[in-house]
């Protein structure tokens, strides 16, 4: 220790620091059925979007309507809707057998769609995509892409190994119905 000293104390020294807004704490998921194209077109506020019955040769392989219970950082407990589109192979099978698999999820907020928006940043203009992918544990390659977009109110996010899945579907959403 070269010097130790003693100020006095100064009460704005120790301000507290402005209250943040709230931001999402945690996050569940309950599937709560399957639905047809024509049922997800009107599950949400507002109609839909998809890229279709298939995906650069990726077929749907089902919808799921969940049910979100979000929890923020200010205590309050919001319950909100999300799709769930399944392309190809579920996650697992993706992951162990190197199927191809696309998981599109849509809500009509930001703040409350699963994935939506996982890199963060500016908001973009609707309809532009945002994409980033993630290494092997290594840091050497992707090995899982997300992308985010947002058009007509709709918050969709994008997860799949293969980034020109997400590209692709990006490029077809179309209103459902």
């Amino acid at each position: 220790v070269v010097e130790s000293a003693a100020v006095p104390r100064d009460s704005r020294d120790f301000v507290p620091p402005e209250r943040a807004e709230p931001r999402l704490a945690q996050q569940t998921g309950v599937d709560e059925r399957t639905l047809t194209p024509a049922e997800a077109a009107t599950a949400l506020e507002r109609p839909g979007l998809w890229p279709g019955r298939v995906v650069d040769g990726v077929e749907l392989a089902q919808i799921e309507l969940m049910r979100l219970t979000t929890r923020w950082t200010d205590g309050r407990v919001t319950e909100g809707r999300a799709l769930a589109f399944q392309y190809g192979a579920d996650r697992r099978a993706a992951h162990l057998e190197g199927k191809p698999s696309l998981i599109i999820t849509e809500g009509t907020s930001a703040e409350e769609t699963p994935r939506f928006d996982t890199f963060g940043g500016p908001p973009l203009p609707p309809g532009k995509l945002r994409l980033g992918g993630f290494g092997d544990e290594g840091g050497n390659e992707t090995d899982m892409w997300f992308g985010s977009m947002q058009r007509d109110g709709v918050y969709i996010s994008f997860e799949s190994s293969q980034r020109e899945l997400i590209l692709a579907a990006a490029r077809a959403m179309v209103p459902l119905g």
